[in-house]
């Protein structure tokens, strides 16, 4: 039997939390979710029990610093559940791994493709909410069937799969390895994919470290959506990831490289950097 867990870190955000433990109790089942507390001055609400749950100390509120040693609980979790597990889905409590639909995979199956490295990069899909055109989130519908628009840009293509310990980077973006972008892995972010969700979450994060450098990256989160505004046409859903996969596995003529790569060209741009906005297509309508 393949024995799978995941594994994410939180502090006072229960409404990812609770959405992270519905999905993947489905895929790895409660008794194999492991989820890291940061912080021992906060409890969350969010029923716990059947969880491997660990609460971590040392949290100075600058997001940089926060997150490396973070960065550091994820490398020295993920050597221990290796000793019991043969796969971990590891990312931030807003962050979901799925299946392409339209691969047929089941996960034993699909997880296999990490044999070769350890790890693959999943294709990253920011989801983005459109105020103007769509709704507010209605928590009795998938929420991939109430949004159209995600954004393709290097920091969410992420080593989210492994076979093996592979070492945290800060944010967890990087493996130490080739840049090999899975066929069938797709990670979609949702920080953004609600405008009323956003905001209570970014009160509460900022109010945490007043004037630290979450502020800044508040500022960073919310300038995703704006793209909307600056794109009259989205690309295709493949495409968009075709070209991506691409760009962020290559340079020049190297078709193997060892960090991921800056978009070359793009539909829009976030923080400087090339990115892509596509429309997401319907096929994962009801993952999420």
């Amino acid at each position: 039997m393949t024995r799978i867990a995941a594994l994410t870190h939180v502090r006072k955000d229960d409404y990812f939390l609770a959405l992270w433990i519905k999905y993947y109790s489905e895929i790895c089942g409660r008794a194999h979710l492991h989820v890291m507390l940061d912080g021992d001055d906060w409890t969350s609400a969010v029923d716990l029990s059947g969880l491997q749950v660990e609460v971590l100390t040392g949290r100075e509120g600058l997001r940089v610093r926060d997150d490396s040693r973070l960065a550091a609980a994820h490398t020295r979790k993920l050597s221990e559940l290796f000793q019991s597990y043969d796969y971990v889905i590891r990312g931030d409590c807003d962050e979901f791994v799925c299946i392409d639909p339209a691969a047929g995979l089941s996960w034993p199956e699909a997880l296999s493709e990490t044999r070769a490295e350890g790890y693959v990069y999943c294709n990253g899909v920011d989801v983005i909410h459109d105020p103007t055109t769509e709704a507010a989130f209605d928590s009795r519908k998938p929420i991939l069937a109430q949004r159209r628009n995600g954004v393709l840009h290097k920091g969410y293509f992420k080593p989210n799969v492994m076979s093996r310990a592979v070492a945290s980077s800060a944010g967890g973006h990087r493996a130490d390895g080739p840049v090999v972008v899975s066929a069938h892995f797709y990670m979609f972010h949702l920080a953004n994919f609600d405008e009323g969700v956003f905001a209570q979450r970014m009160q509460a994060r900022v109010s945490d470290a007043k004037g630290g450098s979450y502020d800044s990256h508040a500022v960073t989160r919310r300038s995703v959506s704006a793209v909307i505004d600056t794109c009259d046409s989205p690309l295709d859903f493949d495409e968009g990831i075709t070209r991506a996969r691409i760009q962020l596995s290559t340079r020049g003529g190297k078709t193997v490289v060892y960090r991921p790569q800056k978009f070359r060209d793009g539909t829009v741009e976030f923080e400087g950097n090339k990115a892509f906005l596509v429309r997401i297509d319907p096929r994962f309508r009801d993952i999420l």
